[in-house]
């Protein structure tokens, strides 16, 4: 370990299931709340982490960091006192460093406020979805708990399997229904030969999800622009889903323009999910 690092490990010879990226802003403590309610398992692996940027002597503005995520860790483990829980606090680039540590999800907060512009590519949470071959959990500052659905997005041109693998587990973990929406945009589908089918889209998924032991499935079909109709179908829900494309290795750089202008632009969570295939860079 760099030195000025510090961890304290609790489970330290297995990958974590659940990677939490923290610092003492409100969006970090919503990622924390949310995961109160939605760990994978009541003995998860879960690591809190905190990175601080900067050079030169960090010392004592490490400690400072090590105690407020102790702090946290301290506030899960009262909610979930069978968690197996680590700290770790490290200097370098945000991105890079929770890109280097393995976890099978990713938990992150947005304090991103939509101003309807697209003119934020590079934030913390839309970088981290972009590369992580690991689902990404983005949490928005303005979230509060929902009884609603699990919602999950369709699309031939995203890891559908994947999305439906992760969304159909976790309505089956949480007792949720599972919604299951595919947008048709008309300005490409007019264009698009040899695109499946809505309906047979929303029939795999569908049939895959009842494989996975959910009994509660909707299919939906909407028609517009699909980030402006996630968002509206998303509203209430419990969690939205969407694939993140198979790209090459420039474009893993940045997110795709539809999850992009979903990633902290609803008061949902967002979970952003790979291909399996699709290696992080």
């Amino acid at each position: 370990m760099r030195g000025g690092d510090h961890a304290e490990f609790v489970a330290t010879t297995e990958i974590d299931d659940v990677l939490v990226g923290v610092d003492d802003g409100w969006a970090a403590r919503a990622a924390l709340n949310w995961l109160e309610t939605h760990l994978p398992r009541p003995d998860a692996a879960v690591r809190l982490v905190s990175v601080l940027e900067g050079s030169g002597d960090r010392s004592a503005e490490l400690a400072r960091a090590l105690g407020r995520v102790r702090g946290l860790a301290e506030a899960l483990a009262e909610v979930r006192p069978k968690a197996r829980i680590a700290v770790e606090v490290r200097d370098g680039d945000v991105v890079e460093r929770l890109l280097a540590s393995p976890a099978r999800v990713l938990v992150v907060g947005s304090n991103r406020i939509d101003d309807g512009s697209d003119t934020v590519l590079d934030s913390v949470s839309t970088r981290l979805a972009a590369r992580a071959g690991c689902p990404v959990v983005v949490v928005p500052m303005s979230w509060r708990p929902s009884d609603g659905a699990i919602v999950a997005a369709v699309a031939a041109d995203v890891p559908t399997d994947e999305v439906v693998d992760f969304a159909a587990a976790t309505a089956l973990r949480e007792g949720r229904p599972l919604h299951l929406v595919h947008v048709r945009d008309e300005s490409v589908a007019a264009v698009a030969g040899g695109v499946p089918s809505h309906d047979r889209l929303l029939e795999d998924a569908a049939r895959r999800a009842h494989r996975a032991g959910c009994g509660d499935v909707t299919r939906m079909v909407r028609l517009g622009d699909p980030a402006d109709e996630l968002r509206a179908t998303a509203r209430g829900a419990s969690l939205l889903v969407v694939g993140r494309r198979r790209r090459s290795a420039l474009e893993r750089l940045l997110l795709g323009s539809v999850s992009r202008k979903v990633v902290g632009r609803i008061d949902q969570p967002v979970a952003v999910v790979p291909a399996t295939d699709d290696i992080s860079g």
